[in-house]
């Protein structure tokens, strides 16, 4: 590999970091719960953390179907909630059937309203649509 000053880099592979800018969700008092209650990505440890317990994943691109997949395989109770009204549209077929085969619950045309909690502890969550989540 060439850089951009000349110089050549001899690997194997080369692995591209870029970063990830999440989308913050704009809901009074979010930050409480940023660290304890709410989280922007999920993996094994979080599954393990997860276990047993109703887990609730936002989003509709593959980043939230891995995510969902993740904490369910872990033994999650999971719901899925997006806004549209086709995860076909954002989201690999392969991970939605994925979804199915885990057992997780997909809302589709959800919003969040509203957090409940206190001390970071988030118990449940106001859909727009007026169904709760807890």
């Amino acid at each position: 590999m060439r850089l951009d000053d000349g110089k050549e880099v001899a690997a194997r592979a080369v692995i591209l970091a870029t970063g990830a800018d999440y989308r913050r969700l704009d809901l009074p008092h979010l930050a409480d719960f940023e660290g304890t209650s709410v989280f922007y990505a999920a993996g094994p440890p979080e599954a393990r953390t997860c276990a047993g317990t109703h887990v609730a994943v936002v989003g509709g691109g593959n980043s939230a179907g891995q995510a969902a997949i993740w904490l369910a395989r872990g033994g999650a109770l999971v719901t899925l909630l997006h806004r549209r009204g086709d995860l076909r549209e954002t989201m690999s077929s392969y991970l939605i059937a994925d979804l199915d085969r885990y057992g997780v619950d997909v809302r589709d045309r959800s919003e969040i309203a509203e957090l409940h909690g206190e001390h970071g502890q988030l118990d449940g969550v106001t859909l727009k649509t007026g169904r709760g989540f807890r």
